[in-house]
């Protein structure tokens, strides 16, 4: 086992202060990233859906054939 010196730890704190206050929190950001994936998912689904009908008219496809 190794001797720790009085000195390592406030140089672990003032790494770990200098780690934080480089990267400051944006949770504005984060928010927008993850609303903006959502309407992606409902945008998506929504064209899908709307899709359906003319794929299943212009394929021939029965309903059942549509879900696999």
């Amino acid at each position: 086992m190794t001797a720790r010196t009085p000195q390592a730890a406030p140089a672990a704190r003032q790494a770990r202060a200098a780690t934080t206050a480089q990267a400051p929190r944006r949770p504005g950001l984060v928010l927008a990233v993850i609303a903006t994936a959502q309407l992606m998912v409902v945008l998506d689904l929504t064209i899908v859906v709307v899709a359906l009908p003319h794929i299943q008219a212009a394929l021939g496809f029965s309903g059942s054939n549509l879900e696999r």
